[in-house]
């Protein structure tokens, strides 16, 4: 007698998630195959653990693997080890990146997320009070319909333009328009609180540095008109924030400090 697998998961309610399909296949009478369907642009990382009675996985588990974008990944195989019966029940976490290969330098600079002759206060830094507990993220206060560049050349894997909702309480959180943008590190920069339908870019686009990506707004958790910046290395267990390196007018590199006010 064969027993049906069972499928749990844990994911998180990032819109891009629902880009990546995982699913079973059946290769043969006894061998399983659990796969991922990737298509976005940028690459999943998957976590899978199973509970096994007269079968073998051809991995250690859990496994994490990468589903690479645009394709079918093989993440894992089951098959049975004798003709008793057998049977699965697989879960599954996802995280958009690559856990595997994704680094920073701290030697990688930043260009101001705005344009030339402009300047702006940073009025929530690294760990600020507000909503920067543990983060190392970046707040500018900027009237909406401001100007957003990339601060940094990369793909676009995410973006989220039709919210026109926004509250100073955190139930306001994912309501917030964004852009995400992939670096050629695996680092992942988020642009976030986008006016609505404001971003001017497309999954798949390739962006170079200074190059028009949003308009600002005060969608999402904000207590008023700014954009948020932040870039983070993707793991498992969520997002590790970074350090980032500014270009200074005076051609030195810095990490920005809250309360100051920044030009470009």
């Amino acid at each position: 007698m064969v027993w049906l697998g069972f499928v749990f998961y844990w994911m998180n309610p990032n819109p891009e998630l629902a880009l990546l399909t995982v699913a079973k296949r059946e290769v043969s009478h006894g061998v399983v195959e659990i796969i991922a369907i990737n298509q976005n642009y940028g690459a999943y990382s998957v976590l899978v653990d199973a509970e096994l009675e007269n079968m073998k996985a051809d991995k250690a588990l859990p496994v994490v693997a990468v589903a690479k974008p645009g394709d079918t990944t093989v993440l894992v195989t089951f098959t049975k080890k004798n003709k008793n019966a057998w049977k699965y029940k697989y879960r599954y976490r996802v995280v958009l990146g690559n856990v595997k290969e994704a680094h920073h330098s701290e030697n990688t600079v930043y260009q101001f997320p705005f344009e030339a002759g402009r300047a702006y206060k940073l009025y929530q830094g690294y760990n600020g009070q507000f909503s920067h507990q543990g983060r190392k993220a970046l707040d500018f206060t900027m009237e909406e319909g401001t100007r957003v560049l990339a601060a940094r050349p990369g793909v676009v894997i995410g973006v989220k333009a039709n919210s026109d909702i926004g509250c100073p309480e955190e139930s306001c959180k994912t309501q917030g328009n964004y852009v995400l943008i992939e670096h050629d590190d695996g680092t992942i920069a988020k642009y976030f609180h986008l006016v609505k339908n404001g971003v001017k870019v497309k999954r798949g686009d390739h962006v170079k540095t200074g190059q028009l990506i949003a308009l600002s707004g005060n969608t999402g958790w904000s207590t008023g008109p700014h954009l948020h910046f932040e870039v983070y290395r993707p793991n498992m267990t969520g997002e590790e924030t970074l350090p980032t390196y500014f270009q200074l007018k005076n051609g030195e590199k810095a990490i920005l400090k809250e309360g100051k006010r920044y030009s470009r």
